[in-house]
């Protein structure tokens, strides 16, 4: 993927594409996956390694940045839409991880 800066507008890059060299999106996943692996094992506890990532995105984004009708319309969100994408994207993997086990489970059933 392209370089950016050290502090990313979290903002921009919602409906923004990074451009990246690898060949599909399971490549990145594989390549992701090792990165995440890395960062659990070095924090040892889901609750850390969420604490490490949204410490990430304080320090280094604006991903908690609240728009103010005074204020710069450059970056940041509206009130509650930083936690909505978080919870969002929880139920959208929540509901494949469902999905899937209950695709494998009627698959086990069906060759039993």
């Amino acid at each position: 993927c392209k370089k950016s800066n050290l502090n990313l507008s979290a903002s921009k890059l919602i409906n923004q594409k990074i451009s990246c060299t690898m060949s599909s999106a399971a490549d990145r996943q594989e390549q992701y996956d090792s990165l995440y692996l890395s960062i659990l094992q070095r924090e040892g506890t889901l609750p850390a390694f969420f604490d490490s990532l949204f410490s990430f995105l304080m320090r280094r984004t604006d991903y908690y940045y609240q728009l103010t009708e005074n204020g710069p319309r450059d970056r940041g969100f509206p009130p509650g839409a930083a936690f909505d994408m978080v919870k969002q994207s929880f139920k959208k993997h929540e509901a494949l991880f469902k999905a899937t086990a209950a695709a494998t489970a009627a698959a086990t059933a069906a060759n039993s």
